[in-house]
């Protein structure tokens, strides 16, 4: 497990939303998976528990 902080402007910059105004929070969760086919079992179990 890892944990990364960025500034705010680069968070909002990777978002692809401006950092100033109220369209951004500043915080983003990330889930880093070994191969493509894990993504769609991560979504998947995420959407399930939504």
């Amino acid at each position: 497990m890892s944990l990364a902080l960025y500034a705010w402007e680069a968070a909002a910059q990777d978002a692809g939303v401006p950092a100033e105004g109220n369209g951004f929070r500043g915080s983003s969760f990330h889930f880093i998976t070994d191969s493509r086919e894990a993504v769609d079992e991560v979504m998947s179990a995420a959407a399930s528990h939504a």
